[in-house]
């Protein structure tokens, strides 16, 4: 699983905090660090906690039973943007509507 870590705060760290001694004092070898965080690759908060949507379905006595089609939650409406349980996206509703 991937680490997630704030970039800004490393680079401050690399500017601020590590001493030159660490480098054999090449401030080239600390622009290069901090070139590496920068071009870092990232990712979207979806790819984290996933897209899902609400599935229609109906419990065991005749109420409304709305799942999350990624972790399974239900729940008796289908008004939340996210799932209460998972956290994931949800990119539209049982009433049609799409986000």
């Amino acid at each position: 699983m991937p680490r997630y870590i704030d970039a800004e705060a490393l680079d401050k760290r690399v500017y601020e905090e590590i001493p030159l001694k660490y480098f054999n004092g090449s401030l080239k070898t600390m622009s290069f660090v901090r070139e590496l965080i920068e071009e870092a690759p990232t990712i979207s908060p979806d790819e984290v906690r996933g897209v899902g949507e609400w599935l229609n379905d109906v419990g065991e006595f005749g109420f409304p039973e709305i799942p999350c089609s990624v972790c399974g939650y239900k729940s008796g409406h289908n008004g939340f943007k996210y799932c209460p349980n998972c956290g994931a996206r949800m990119k539209g509703d049982t009433n049609g509507t799409t986000d």
